[in-house]
């Protein structure tokens, strides 16, 4: 899947983007799984035993930094902010950032370590 390698580049230069700001870990109970689920139906496909992005590489992506957030001018980002990926790592990038849980943003409520030395070098 070339396409792929789009949305992983792009994870990467959002991240190093936000690692000019303070960063900090937000609670999300079962991002991975909300990750699988994000994917639109037919666009995850079966690859031996398990879905394709079902793997331990996605799995400890995920669990490591798929939960950091920054907060720069007052305002807080995800990880997931992301523009112009292809299809269907738009939809799952969109999902993942509007996550919502009781209906408000599960991703913005609950920050509680910042990494330290994140702040712009």
């Amino acid at each position: 899947m070339p396409e792929f390698q789009k949305f992983a580049r792009a994870v990467k230069a959002r991240f190093d983007q936000m690692s000019k700001h303070e960063l900090y870990v937000v609670d999300v109970d079962d991002l991975f799984d909300k990750y699988l689920a994000a994917f639109p139906e037919g666009t995850n496909p079966i690859y031996r035993v398990r879905t394709y992005h079902d793997g331990s590489y996605d799995k400890h992506f995920i669990r490591a930094v798929g939960n950091v957030v920054s907060i720069a001018d007052g305002k807080v980002s995800t990880l997931w902010d992301l523009k112009g990926l292809p299809y269907p790592y738009d939809v799952v990038a969109k999902r993942l950032d509007l996550e919502e849980d009781d209906g408000g943003p599960c991703l913005w409520i609950k920050a509680r370590n910042a990494y330290p030395g994140t702040r712009g070098q």
